[in-house]
């Protein structure tokens, strides 16, 4: 139960530290350059040695240096990332994929991303190899997987106080707007609208509330993605307002069109 005295303590503090802005913020995609002779040869002795000290953490490390980096040889090191069990190897190893242009990797990605929750946290491999996975189809232009996205990771996201605050919470609410509104998702528009304002209960006095820690890990996640939310709406809808009061407004004039 949050009562009213938690929450108005917590608007006042979210109030002085929350900022975001008014108008669509288009997602950036990484830029990917041909790999020079010195950088070649640097990221493959990384990677190598990475491999053959059998060390996650290094690995993880060299493969991130190919996210924007393209070269014929890093991809049988890519493929062996592929395979990882460790969730940070495998998140770059999908990443350093669509930096490679590996389109035929796309039905083990699109596996990844309904595989099961981790037994270990029951987040981990889900959201961080899960925000990974969705990177690679917005880059490679892969669509078909919307409804997964929608209803196995955003919304998901933004019902769990735990998952928000997990490190790749952001990455992961990034990625599913961004894929959400590449694709052009008409039924993920009501909950978009619900992305543009600051994060707050709308009755501050109703006992089903989330507890104040939870809406001060919304509003962090609400600074960062709030921009693409609005970038989201106005690709799938081509229309653009600044505040929610009109696209609550507008909606509920064109609801038929967005179930």
């Amino acid at each position: 139960m949050l009562r009213p005295t938690l929450i108005a303590g917590f608007l006042a503090a979210a109030a002085a530290v929350s900022i975001a802005g008014s108008k669509p913020e288009m997602p950036p995609v990484p830029v990917v350059l041909e790999a020079s002779a010195e950088e070649l040869k640097r990221v493959t002795d990384d990677v190598q040695k990475a491999v053959d000290e059998k060390n996650d953490e290094l690995f993880a490390k060299a493969l991130e240096e190919m996210e924007t980096l393209r070269h014929a040889s890093f991809v049988p090191f890519v493929r062996t990332g592929l395979k990882s069990s460790d969730s940070g190897v495998l998140s770059a190893s999908l990443r350093a994929a669509a930096a490679q242009d590996m389109k035929d990797v796309e039905k083990d990605v699109r596996k990844l991303l309904k595989a099961k929750p981790s037994k270990k946290d029951g987040t981990g491999l889900t959201g961080e190899v899960g925000a990974a996975a969705i990177d690679y189809l917005i880059r490679l232009d892969v669509k078909g997987e919307e409804s997964t996205v929608f209803e196995d990771f955003l919304t998901p996201l933004l019902a769990d106080e735990r998952r928000m605050r997990a490190s790749w919470g952001i990455d992961l609410i990034r990625a599913s707007i961004h894929y959400l509104g590449k694709a052009k998702m008409k039924r993920a528009v009501p909950l978009l609208i619900e992305l543009v304002p600051e994060p707050q209960p709308k009755n501050p006095n109703d006992p089903k509330n989330p507890p104040a820690s939870y809406w001060q890990e919304r509003v962090k996640l609400w600074q960062k993605s709030e921009g693409w939310a609005r970038w989201a709406l106005k690709e799938i809808t081509a229309q653009e307002f600044r505040s929610y009061r009109e696209w609550d407004a507008w909606l509920k004039e064109n609801k038929k069109d967005f179930k």
